[in-house]
């Protein structure tokens, strides 16, 4: 996303998470007001809802601006691969691994480690309880699988066109939000193959 547009998709962002706020917060005094005589019930139900709103809004505001962020973190490892700061596809692979884990980690996404798997390279690794080496294409359906009961693995192939590049695993614990998978697809699809086919001949 332009920079320049980031003052008025703050402000959606702020306003939407407001709106939610003040939405919930005025039903939970709507529910007070059919259910209650006491007006003394608002007290405890204006706090909960005020404080449940500071939850669900600060995971919205996570979740809605990953759009505009993830262009401007992502663009330092594209100016990389253009100035040729690489000296191979292994370097940028591990490079992507930490950019991964650390940026698609937040609240509904509590990843614990991964595989980054790319053409004609060695695997990068990110340890975790989970055995990567027993994870294969038939544990995964629609490229999702559940592992131990509280462990979540997303297989995320890279191709650019009909060329394969690579894939990558993601692990998660606990719960994990339904449109993660969509959002590392759309990374894969949109930020990731073309920087790797720059390697690739």
């Amino acid at each position: 996303m332009l920079r320049s547009f980031s003052t008025i998709y703050t402000f959606i962002i702020q306003a939407t998470v407001a709106g939610f706020g003040l939405v919930f917060t005025g039903l939970c005094m709507l529910l007070v007001y059919l259910f209650f005589d006491n007006v003394l019930w608002y007290i405890p139900f204006f706090i909960a809802g005020i404080l449940i709103s500071i939850l669900v809004g600060s995971y919205l505001s996570v979740v809605l601006s990953i759009p505009f962020k993830l262009p401007q973190q992502f663009d330092k490892l594209k100016n990389k691969v253009a100035l040729g700061h690489y000296s191979n596809l292994q370097a940028f692979q591990e490079d992507i691994a930490d950019f991964m884990l650390t940026f698609f980690n937040f609240i509904g996404a509590d990843i614990e480690g991964g595989k980054f798997h790319f053409t004609d390279c060695k695997a990068t690794i990110k340890p975790c309880n989970v055995d990567f080496d027993a994870l294969t294409e038939t544990s995964f359906r629609n490229n999702k699988a559940k592992i131990n009961g509280n462990y979540k693995a997303f297989h995320v192939p890279i191709h650019l066109g009909s060329e394969k590049l690579g894939y990558i695993i993601i692990i998660t614990k606990g719960y994990t939000i339904p449109i993660f998978y969509a959002i590392l697809q759309d990374f894969e699809n949109y930020y990731l193959d073309d920087q790797i086919k720059c390697f690739v001949k």
